[in-house]
């Protein structure tokens, strides 16, 4: 079973320089920050995605005094602590100076992972009821950096980071889109596999321990399946398995299937293996069709488990990074909502380089596509919250 972590409180003192607290108490579906720029909406997302990870890197330069964050993990209640406010004696520097002296071209990159080492070092969440908990917690976090960070993302991956310009520098961020795009699709599509082939197993024994036992299980319901229904989900199952019996023609078996109640009482355990199987698809088939809806009719997105993601226009299949800039940002923004399963997804600005019309949809397509999923939102577009209720939105 995998862990499942969603936000249940917030307080942030000083945020954006305010001289009171920010108290937040989450939805458990949706939750809509919005606010004038210098609001602190971005800072407040940051603070958040700090506290899952357990990393302080991401806040050191984040205007607040102190932030204690609520979420739940697998049934338990964790609360992670942290304050901004260092005595002088704590840094070798004062803190706005170096930031100042930082920006700075001559300052080094050496000099710059130096200071910022010593306020991470300084900077630590602790962590309630189990102060020994250091490790980051299931979640996603899509900053308004999310299409264009090339440093961050090259340097993820073990390249130095490196100065680009023009054609080259929007090279590199094509390609990274498409990279990042094809891994979130994989391990999405590779964990309903795995799901899909665990029901496939457990129907298989079912079946199995049914015949070799020879009595029919007393919790099925009596509804007995018609027979031409029961032949396509017995030669399906088969299918899905990579087996290739030899069946009985469809009359001879539906003569076998009216007498035999063993054969009855399989042919049930397959159909809540093959509703298991269509549970599972669900997601990924109205992501489909989602994007079909919004979509030039000429071009269609593939999404292939093995394959991966694809565009074609027409029969033509031309690169993933051929997207607009708007088509990249709603693919990026379902398929980590997709992705998020049970989890908190947060997401600064989602309405970047979207369409009003996608920008008014966005909330109900991403419910559809997950509706276990906490969305937490930071948006300066009257669209995105135009459908959502009340006690939902938050000013900051």
């Amino acid at each position: 079973m995998r862990e499942v972590a969603k936000l249940l409180e917030a307080k942030v003192s000083g945020l954006a320089g305010r001289p009171g607290a920010v108290h937040v108490v989450f939805e458990s579906d949706l939750n809509v920050f919005w606010g004038m720029n210098g609001s602190g909406k971005t800072s407040f997302l940051k603070i958040l995605h700090s506290a899952l990870t357990g990393h302080t890197g991401i806040i050191a330069r984040v205007p607040f005094r102190s932030a204690e964050v609520t979420f739940e993990q697998q049934g338990r209640t964790i609360t992670r602590s942290v304050r901004k406010a260092f005595r002088q004696s704590d840094l070798t520097v004062d803190e706005q100076e170096f930031w100042e002296y930082m920006e700075q071209e001559k300052v080094s990159e050496e000099e710059k992972r130096a200071f910022l080492a010593e306020i991470t070092r300084k900077l630590q969440w602790t962590t309630a009821p189990d102060a020994k908990v250091d490790r980051s917690f299931p979640h996603g976090y899509l900053p308004i950096s999310r299409m264009t960070d090339l440093a961050h993302s090259s340097y993820r991956h073990g390249v130095p980071p490196r100065e680009a310009t023009g054609l080259l520098n929007e090279t590199l961020i094509d390609e990274e889109f498409a990279r990042q795009t094809t891994a979130l699709w994989r391990d999405y599509s590779n964990t309903a596999l795995i799901r899909i082939r665990q029901a496939q197993e457990q129907g298989l024994a079912e079946v199995l321990s049914a015949i070799l036992s020879g009595e029919r299980s007393r919790s099925r319901s009596r509804a007995v399946i018609p027979s031409d229904i029961a032949y396509g989900l017995v030669t399906s199952f088969f299918k899905g398995q990579r087996i290739s019996p030899q069946l009985a023609s469809q009359d001879k078996f539906s003569e076998n299937y009216e007498r035999n109640t063993l054969l009855q009482d399989v042919v049930t355990r397959i159909a809540e293996v093959e509703h298991s199987i269509t549970v599972a698809q669900e997601p990924q088939q109205r992501l489909m069709e989602m994007f079909a809806e919004l979509f030039p009719q000429n071009k269609s997105l593939m999404l292939d488990p093995r394959q991966g993601v694809g565009v074609k226009i027409g029969d033509e299949r031309i690169p993933l990074e051929s997207l607009s800039s708007g088509e990249k940002q709603i693919v990026r923004l379902l398929l980590e909502c997709l992705a998020a399963r049970s989890n908190a997804i947060i997401i600064d600005e989602p309405e970047l380089s979207l369409h009003v019309d996608w920008q008014h949809r966005l909330v109900s397509f991403m419910h559809l596509i997950n509706p276990d999923a906490q969305l937490i939102l930071a948006t300066h577009s009257p669209e995105v919250m135009a459908n959502v209720a009340n006690e939902k939105v938050f000013e900051l």
